[in-house]
């Protein structure tokens, strides 16, 4: 078995950089990693776990930072036999640790990589909405009084936060030819996340510290490294595009939805005026390899009761998990687990929808029962299937375009809707670094009590139009030609999936008028 090593989350750093204190992170894990390894007896290889530290509440020091600081530790003369090919290491990480294993891959690893496995315990993948609670004031003064003088990491949370373009950077690399996890790195990548915040947490005034679809902390969607990407642009050169057609096709659009009308779509088109198309596109399981994922049961982010790294109540199933995922030797065993890892979260969700789920939450809550009322009215709905879409909003130059909108028009997609799409939305976060991206949250499937079952709510919409556009308030010499994205049912339904995030990058037609620049023969030359 190769070495581990153990990579915690933001904030998590033990208060003295030493052996003991930084054990206390990562709770029993240590001693539980090392007992289920140690299992096969006097045969079973011997267990060489390295526990790590690193700062992430230094608000100068962000994500490349540590990923340089990681990679100089694995060069030190203690640790450089991780990097031997005939040696190699597995990593466990825990929350923002993802973005700091993939990003060491995308900046330092070679390929094939010396990590052989890395198995994402609830990893931050797209964020926490608790991030933009960090940055705020509130937050600094709370850790100043309450942690003697601790500042908050700001450089981190930036990357933490929700719709991070350094985030959709770091995941669209490995979408590129040559820079795959599992073909070209050879990492084998495993995705394991808990969908039940503590039950204390319910009086967080914070809807992040208590969302259905996420551990109150992470969303189950922001989490799973199944996410799908999309990247629309100009169907043809801005220099060969007509101004005043296209400057009619914008005031016909916009005029069209300021009435509610549809786009001028055509039979064979997704997109209205033939101006844009698909650029790029990566579906898992589709066009590229889909990651084994799974959600244990009555498991969350942290608590010595619920935490995914160290719980009571989910210690059996993330264990079972971790073990899965060192023993996976080949692609084929890899591939295997993709079901194997679907059965756990087949199995959490039966029980979720028997009556003994609800009754085994009555003396968590009993304390706080009266803020609870709604929540004892449906318990599984914190199983709901939720999704994320992130916009990122730039022009053909890649520059960002801040004043934007968009809309999801239920009135388009060719179909009448059962369902307007307002209805599954949760919530829409603009990045505050990155005030061109944008984030939706979608509740997809919801639990029915009558039923005793999860009701699909997306395909009700029986598809949309997706409409975006842009205004340079500054000046009028500038016009960014409206998107009509057609969505019939099935393709809506293709590109947004229950526990996933869809990353759509938007490249907008950004055009000068006429009059921007000017040239004549010089007409006395002429004469």
């Amino acid at each position: 078995m190769e070495p581990i090593i153990l990579i915690h989350g933001y904030s998590a750093e033990s208060r003295e950089n030493d052996p003991n204190e930084v054990q206390q992170i990562f709770g029993s894990l240590p001693v539980n990693l090392h007992n289920l390894l140690q299992q096969g007896g006097a045969d079973a290889p011997i267990i060489d776990i390295n526990i790590s530290r690193y700062i992430s509440l230094d608000d100068g020091v962000d994500l490349d930072d540590i990923t340089l600081a990681f990679d100089r530790v694995l060069k030190l003369d203690k640790f450089k036999r991780l990097l031997d090919p005939q040696v190699g290491f597995n990593a466990i990480i825990h929350s923002t640790g993802a973005l700091v294993m993939r990003n060491w891959l995308r900046r330092c690893s070679p390929k094939p990589s010396p990590c052989r496995r890395i198995i994402h315990l609830a990893g931050a993948n797209f964020g926490s909405g608790w991030a933009h609670i960090g940055e705020s004031l509130l937050a600094k003064w709370l850790r100043y009084i309450g942690q003697g003088g601790q500042e908050r990491g700001l450089a981190v949370l930036s990357g933490l936060e929700l719709g991070s373009s350094w985030t959709i950077d770091l995941h669209r690399h490995f979408l590129q030819p040559g820079n795959e996890t599992l073909g070209d790195y050879n990492v084998m990548e495993f995705s394991v996340i808990g969908t039940q915040p503590p039950a204390k947490w319910m009086i967080i005034p914070f809807r992040y510290g208590k969302e259905d679809g996420s551990d109150g902390v992470v969303r189950v969607s922001a989490s799973n490294l199944n996410y799908n990407y999309l990247r629309i642009g100009p169907s043809q050169p801005p220099e060969t595009i007509d101004w005043d057609k296209a400057a009619e096709f914008a005031s016909r659009s916009v005029d069209a939805s300021t009435r509610g009308d549809l786009a001028d779509f055509t039979n064979s088109e997704f997109f209205a005026g033939g101006y844009y198309e698909v650029k790029e596109f990566s579906l898992p399981g589709e066009n590229r390899q889909y990651v084994p994922f799974a959600i244990p049961y009555q498991c969350a982010h942290s608590t010595s009761e619920m935490g995914i790294v160290g719980g009571d109540l989910p210690k059996e199933d993330v264990l079972k998990i971790i073990n899965l995922a060192l023993h996976c030797a080949t692609p084929v065993d890899y591939k295997k687990l993709i079901d194997e890892f679907a059965e756990i979260t087949g199995n959490t969700y039966e029980q979720v929808a028997h009556p003994n789920h609800s009754m085994s939450l009555k003396g968590i809550f009993d304390h706080a029962k009266q803020a609870l009322e709604n929540y004892f009215e449906s318990p599984q709905s914190q199983y709901d299937k939720h999704a994320q879409i992130i916009f990122r909003i730039r022009d053909q130059n890649d520059k960002p375009v801040r004043d934007h909108s968009i809309h999801f028009n239920s009135f388009g997609g060719a179909t009448h809707a059962e369902l307007l799409i307002n209805a599954l939305f949760e919530d829409t976060y603009s990045n505050s670094v990155s005030p061109n991206v944008r984030t939706f949250y979608l509740r997809l499937e919801r639990w029915d009590k009558d039923s005793a079952g999860w009701k699909d709510q997306l395909s009700r919409v029986n598809g949309l139009d997706l409409e975006i556009d842009s205004i340079d308030a500054q000046t009028d010499r500038i016009l960014f030609v409206p998107l009509r994205m057609r969505l019939p049912g099935p393709d809506l339904a293709k590109y947004v999936k229950p526990h996933q995030t869809t990353i759509i990058d938007v490249q907008m037609l950004r055009l000068p008028s006429h009059d921007t620049f000017s040239m004549y023969p010089n007409p006395q030359a002429a004469t």
